[in-house]
């Protein structure tokens, strides 16, 4: 059984979608981020870091999450393959606007929306999703956004937005939003992954002497 009540996919935004003035401000609030990404080196997990932190904050989301889906050898198309988590964001609580990790990410999301973002390439919004109970926590109904999105041959990451429930609908703005977001600072996130792989595996050949 889907463990998601409620899903509201947008395979395709209907028409363009007008921008109003608080979208315009968070579009230059977005060139900003990416600025700032650009300038921040190539370690993945410190850029994953920062883009969550600059979209959770423009989106108001409360955390936020990036995983890596690497496809097992021999798996199909169909298989997404196994997730580590890259990067994680949370607000603290007491509104200090400070942000913390997430314990135990793996059981911090429904782990069926991560396979169905692998899968298709377009942002999905879920407007009520049960993340199932941990030792640490209840089971929680939560508000989802969500982004696949390329990396090297082999390997895509995952974009997990959440927040709680009871504050309107997620629809075509935050989709459109989140497809703004992917062009301008999940590139940069993507640069810097293949660049670290690539140093990896430098390090692991040994000269030829």
């Amino acid at each position: 059984m889907d463990e998601t009540k409620e899903l509201t996919t947008k395979d395709r935004l209907d028409g363009p979608v007008e921008r109003s003035p608080l979208q315009e401000a968070k579009s230059r609030r977005l060139e900003k981020l990416a600025q700032g990404l650009l300038l921040g080196g190539n370690d993945p997990s410190v850029l994953g870091g920062a883009a969550l932190e600059g979209i959770l904050e423009i989106l108001d989301f409360e955390r936020g999450f990036i995983f890596i889906a690497r496809r097992d050898v021999g798996g199909s198309e169909a298989d997404p393959g196994s997730f580590q988590p890259l990067a994680t964001r949370a607000r603290k609580a007491g509104g200090s606007g400070e942000w913390g990790s997430v314990r135990n990410p793996d059981f911090a999301v429904n782990r069926s929306l991560l396979k169905r973002a692998v899968l298709n390439a377009e942002p999905f919004a879920v407007n009520d999703c049960l993340v199932q109970p941990t030792p640490e926590s209840e089971a929680q109904h939560r508000a989802v956004l969500s982004q696949s999105f390329d990396l090297i041959p082999g390997v895509r990451g995952v974009l997990y937005l959440d927040r709680g429930l009871g504050r309107g609908e997620l629809g075509g703005a935050e989709l459109e939003f989140l497809k703004e977001f992917s062009g301008r600072c999940l590139l940069t996130l993507t640069r810097g992954y293949a660049v670290s792989e690539l140093e990896a595996l430098r390090a692991r050949i040994k000269p030829v002497r």
